[in-house]
């Protein structure tokens, strides 16, 4: 008798393959010179987040490293 498998259900058994990869949005590094400029000049994570438009949390990344 076969086993029957529900709607949605992944057998683990199967491994899954994924065909595509991934890009991410790829950071352009002027922007990043940028904000870690303005970081050095005193203004704070969310005024630079408003300025470039990048998150403020990746800026508050970038600062770390």
């Amino acid at each position: 008798m076969e086993r029957v498998m529900e709607n949605n259900a992944i057998d683990a058994s199967m491994p899954i393959h994924f065909t595509i990869p991934k890009l991410g949005k790829g950071i352009d590094l002027y922007d990043v010179q940028l904000c870690l400029r303005l970081y050095l000049e005193g203004l704070g994570f969310r005024s630079i987040e408003g300025m470039v438009g990048e998150s403020h949390v990746s800026v508050i990344n970038w600062v770390k490293k």
